[in-house]
């Protein structure tokens, strides 16, 4: 049982926001070393929503902070996390409803 509820498209809103994670990261650097195209607006958005990822991440351990760095950012499915990484099937969908519920809630959707 998810004790990390939440509608539907926040959720999913949310998840397509983890795995855009380093993406925004690599953005934010390229526009810190050369400028590009890229809109102040844009810079500002993405500096939010990496310091609010950041911000879900610090309230967990360091083994779940890579655990949930597998999750998201480098996209291991439950069962390859499962066969190569160590994740439990219960920890894996519980450190991925936790970390969903907590960017959702500094996100200010929750």
């Amino acid at each position: 049982m998810s004790y990390y509820k939440m509608e539907k498209h926040i959720k999913k809103y949310i998840m397509a926001e983890l795995h855009n994670y380093e993406e925004n990261k690599r953005m934010l650097q390229l526009f810190n070393t050369e400028k590009n195209d890229i809109t102040t607006r844009s810079v500002l958005i993405a500096v939010n929503k990496i310091r609010s990822i950041e911000r879900a991440l610090d309230q967990f351990s360091d083994q779940e902070k890579e655990d949930i760095k597998k999750i998201f950012f480098k996209g291991h499915s439950q069962v390859y996390a499962e066969i190569n990484d160590g994740i439990s099937k219960d920890m894996y969908y519980h450190l991925k409803d936790k970390m969903i519920y907590l960017t959702a809630v500094e996100y200010g959707q929750i």
